[in-house]
């Protein structure tokens, strides 16, 4: 039997009440990343932003873009890549940022960002 995966994705939506610039604030105290990569992401709806193997930690992050004001959504497989990063590529995010991960491949993308 395959394995369940929980990806966290970003919707696209923002809290419009809170504004763009206030969101990009926000994100960059919640997740820990660069004002850069804060816009980059808003700029990015639909990117995977990190997977899980059990629902409870996909919905903490979820709570966490949410605080920030951002919209993500849980998708859930049975073992076979998701449509957003199909089995073998690079991750969207780092296309966009045009760097590569490092050997630790399957560490999550807002892990990464964090060391920036």
């Amino acid at each position: 039997m395959k394995a369940s995966r929980y990806a966290v994705v970003f919707s696209g939506q923002i809290n419009r009440e809170q504004g763009r610039e206030t969101v990009i604030s926000n994100l960059v105290l919640e997740l820990r990343i660069s004002d850069a990569k804060a816009q980059a992401l808003l700029d990015s709806p639909g990117l995977l932003l990190k997977r899980f193997d059990n629902p409870a930690d996909a919905q903490r992050l979820i709570d966490r873009l949410e605080r920030a004001g951002v919209v993500g959504v849980m998708q859930h497989s049975q073992g076979e890549p998701l449509a957003a990063t199909p089995s073998g590529s690079e991750s969207s995010l780092f296309r966009l940022l045009g760097s590569r991960p490092g050997k630790a491949g399957n560490q999550s993308i807002l892990a990464r960002l964090r060391r920036r």
